[in-house]
């Protein structure tokens, strides 16, 4: 059977694997894109061409689809190392790539076309403002090289929050010698401080908030010191800053993606293997260890509310699904016939209890203002917390047939 700390290091290592080809195969984007500018090609001509000569696209995807493959393997207690003829892998990345789950029933593959779709317009946009601003090759090399982390990558994108865009352009035009705009500048600088307060979750080393929340604070430090230099200072730290700050959202949403789709497929494996088991009665949620550094959320509920069998514990077929939210990284340990009282009835009420013994502060993290009142009043809690989907009968995207190869 699988095992939590199985899955936590499976995980972990699928991750660092993707990351790495990321970090690889982004230098190599780079390097193309250089020479073909060198050559005189357009920009919008050589990031095009770049891409298809490596199949950057194609490659993010291979890297996601074999991470998954690999996750939904583990669930089911499979070595992620093993070698099978190459239609059972084609078979089980053709259902985790094509068979929606979550929500808003978008296909992995869908979400993979989009991101590539839209990271050549930020590639393209980010090469073209260098060069409007007259900045030489070898700076558009340091820039494109040493932009996230020196970690030579050109992921997949994302803009700045709005908030520090408008920070970004009042620094810069104050710093031009704008003084008209310092009025403009500390109001965008108010509203930034005003939204990272709300952002504290972000501001915890270890987490997948923890970089990007840094790299917009720094931001804003940058901004202040051009500011308060009257212009004195160069903005290229400021530019710099930024060029950092979208490169970090840019890589915290493809990590969301690999995250969540790896959970997902390692669920998918999971219950597969176990939810017909005769000996299974049912399931314990466990906490990610890294929950602790983020703020109180419905994982919290599901891996503590008392539904009859104690914390955390639900029938096979009344079990809160797999992930809850992006980069979840909860898991499902198994409860066997012999550890329950056969006797006890589920009872969905028992969340209540235990949701009427937190903070008001808490309960607004599970309902919103508005629906703490409407809570306090009576409304049942199943409609009123965010993201939830009730207790399910989970099914697996996968079949038997799909493992037949790997007995």
């Amino acid at each position: 059977m699988a095992k939590r700390d199985d899955y936590v290091k499976t995980l972990l290592t699928v991750l660092a694997e993707y990351g790495k080809t990321m970090d690889a195969e982004g230098a190599l984007l780079v390097k193309a894109i250089r020479e073909l500018l060198d050559k005189g090609v357009p920009v919008a001509a050589a990031v095009e061409t770049a891409l298809k000569q490596l199949e950057y696209p194609a490659m993010i995807a291979e890297s996601i689809v074999n991470s998954i493959y690999r996750m939904a393997l583990a669930g089911y207690g499979i070595p992620t190392s093993i070698r099978v003829k190459a239609s059972i892998k084609e078979a089980i990345t053709q259902t985790l790539t094509e068979v929606p789950w979550s929500g808003d029933q978008m296909k992995l593959s869908t979400r993979l076309y989009g991101t590539g779709k839209a990271m050549r317009e930020t590639i393209v946009n980010t090469i073209q403002t260098s060069l409007n601003r007259q900045k030489g090759l070898e700076a558009l090399s340091r820039q494109l090289y040493d932009g996230y982390k020196s970690g030579k990558n050109v992921i997949p994108p994302a803009d700045l929050p709005e908030y520090l865009k408008k920070l970004h352009t009042a620094a810069r035009a104050v710093a031009s010698g704008d003084t008209a705009s310092r009025k403009e500048f500390e109001k965008a600088l108010g509203s930034a401080k005003a939204n990272m307060d709300k952002m504290t979750v972000r501001n915890r080393a270890g987490t997948p908030n923890g970089d990007l929340m840094l790299t917009y604070k720094n931001l804003m430090k940058e901004a202040e010191k051009i500011v308060n230099a009257a212009g004195k200072l160069n903005t290229e730290a400021l530019d710099r800053a930024a060029w950092v700050a979208v490169q970090e959202k840019a890589r915290y949403h493809a990590d969301r993606i690999a995250r969540t789709e790896n959970a997902r497929a390692w669920f998918d494996g999971f219950v597969l293997e176990t939810q017909n088991d005769e000996l299974v009665w049912g399931y314990h949620w466990v906490l990610s260890n890294r929950h602790k550094y983020v703020l109180f959320d419905q994982c919290d509920v599901c891996a503590n509310a008392d539904v009859g069998y104690g914390p955390g514990i639900y029938p096979k077929n009344k079990v809160p699904l797999i992930p809850r939210h992006p980069h979840c990284m909860c898991s499902l340990e198994l409860v066997y016939y012999d550890e329950v009282d056969p006797s006890v009835s589920f009872n969905p009420d028992g969340v209540r209890e235990y949701i009427d013994g937190l903070r008001n502060a808490q309960k607004e993290t599970l309902f919103g203002v508005q629906g703490v009142r409407e809570y306090e009043k009576g409304a049942n809690w199943q409609t009123l917390l965010r993201g939830w989907d009730g207790f399910n009968n989970p099914s697996s995207r996968l079949k038997p047939k799909d493992m037949a190869g790997f007995d």
